[in-house]
């Protein structure tokens, strides 16, 4: 969560205050808080909670099942990562009942968790279905793209890349995890043709754009090192 406020400043006092309504207040319930002046790109934003950005690989259904796979889960820090980064967030997930309580938790659901007032908590506990599984797919989705932003050293503003994901993946020895649908594109590899019925005579081989990027992904010289060198 990220907010931008105006502060009342009383320099004799050295104080500086900030008004950041109730919404905002579990920002400042977190212990202490970065404070940076204001960059040019939010000159257009209003006082208040600072979107989020949109990440238009998350409705690309070509990389879809990346994001809930589970060695690509545990490379981004694992389900105890993506739950910290659920509870920095305000306000239950489920939106099925008439009351929450204040405090907050994250149940964990395939393929990842979702955060929950302690009330749905008790509710929704153990319990496994279609709607929970939207909100988990989609939370793992976001996180998983914020963690590629923050290791390739961009801000929340940026929107990742088809080839900045890619590049994210091979780092990270996940090369294989990439469907050929994505890494033909990736690639600018033209869509592959299906045709119904072809001669065997006609039928022309291809390479697979995953076997491409797999085996630009290698690695050059494996070293040995031997532990009890002289």
């Amino acid at each position: 969560m990220r907010a931008l406020l105006t502060p009342e400043i009383a320099p004799r006092m050295g104080v500086v205050l900030f008004r950041p309504g109730s919404e905002l207040m579990p920002l400042f319930m977190q212990g202490r808080v970065l404070l940076e002046p204001e960059p040019e790109q939010y000159s257009s934003f209003a006082c208040g909670a600072v979107p989020a950005v949109s990440q238009p690989l998350a409705d690309d259904p070509a990389v879809r099942d990346v994001f809930r796979n589970e060695s690509v889960i545990y490379r981004a820090g694992g389900l105890a990562s993506l739950e910290s980064w659920l509870l920095r967030g305000n306000g239950c997930q489920w939106p099925h009942s008439d009351w929450h309580s204040e405090q907050m938790t994250t149940m964990r659901h395939a393929p990842g968790a979702i955060r929950l007032c302690w009330h749905c908590d008790n509710l929704l506990r153990e319990q496994f279905t279609e709607r929970l599984k939207s909100i988990a797919v989609e939370n793992t989705t976001k996180w998983v793209l914020s963690v590629v932003c923050r290791d390739l050293g961009f801000d929340d503003m940026h929107a990742v890349t088809l080839p900045e994901l890619c590049w994210w993946m091979v780092r990270n020895d996940l090369a294989e995890v990439l469907p050929e649908s994505a890494a033909r594109k990736a690639l600018r590899m033209p869509k592959a043709i299906v045709q119904s019925a072809t001669r065997e005579s006609e039928i022309v081989p291809s390479v697979l754009a995953t076997s491409i990027v797999q085996d630009k992904a290698k690695k050059v010289l494996a070293l040995r090192v031997d532990p009890e060198s002289p």
